[in-house]
């Protein structure tokens, strides 16, 4: 009799997530957590858009995602979602779990990094440069990482200012990597830092444990190219080394 109630609570279930899935999207403002606001919600649970969605300051463009009924029977709410950004784009896997747990798969982001500073209210005292992350699997339980594994480039930054004014033909881009696939109970998450092109030549390593606490260390030094304003800005680093590179080292909180 065992087997027979088992399929029984199966198909009951299966049932439930079919016409649950089937409700218009407009249903997910009723019971979405108070920080999210849908807008103009067209379509089905399962498959369906907004002209925008609101998370705090935060807000996306036109927003489509499709999910996977079947994880609802494991307690998450899981699948895909392609939003537009101020002049870029949010798109990839994720899953969120019912315990607050939350899960990024094959997730990639880019947009104007004055944009994103503006919409995230961190305030950087940037007017150009694009920021693109590029993450194969990041998970957050309990607020802090349990896995991130990905790059965050962000190109296009000026460094050298002349009377003022940035220099365009002397623009760097950087890159920083995480490869933690697992992280460890201390919650140590590092990465490592390289520049992409331009004046500036970076090698360095970030190291953030909890609750946000930041460590960046390196070595910097000016190209060959370099124009002399880049070499001046290196100064209030400290004293060269015997290749010419300086030491840097800096923390803070996110």
């Amino acid at each position: 009799m065992a087997r027979p109630r088992q399929f029984a609570g199966l198909a009951v279930a299966a049932f439930l997530v079919f016409l649950v899935g089937n409700a218009p999207a407009t249903l997910l403002s009723s019971f979405a957590p108070n920080q999210l606001e849908l807008v103009g919600a067209q379509g089905s649970l399962w498959s369906g858009q907004a002209q925008a969605v609101r998370i705090g300051d935060v807000q996306t463009g036109i927003t489509r995602w499709n999910l996977s009924p079947w994880q609802l029977l494991v307690g998450r709410v899981a699948g895909t979602v392609d939003a537009e950004l101020p002049g870029g784009f949010a798109r990839g896997g994720f899953a969120i779990g019912f315990g607050g747990s939350l899960g990024l798969q094959d997730f990639s982001l880019a947009s104007p990094l004055a944009s994103l500073s503006q919409a995230t209210g961190m305030g950087l005292p940037v007017q150009d440069g694009e920021v693109v992350a590029e993450l194969a699997a990041l998970d957050v339980r309990d607020g802090w990482p349990e896995r991130a594994v990905g790059q965050v480039r962000v190109a296009g930054i000026a460094l050298v200012f002349r009377n003022g004014q940035p220099v365009q033909d002397q623009l760097a881009s950087f890159e920083l990597t995480f490869d933690a696939d697992e992280v460890p109970d201390s919650g140590l998450i590092e990465g490592t830092l390289e520049d992409r092109g331009g004046p500036l030549e970076v090698v360095g390593r970030l190291q953030v444990t909890p609750p946000g606490n930041y460590e960046m260390s390196g070595r910097a030094a000016p190209r060959e190219d370099a124009p002399r304003e880049m070499e001046q800005a290196l100064i209030m680093l400290g004293p060269p080394n015997p290749d010419g590179g300086r030491d840097f080292s800096f923390a803070g909180s996110l």
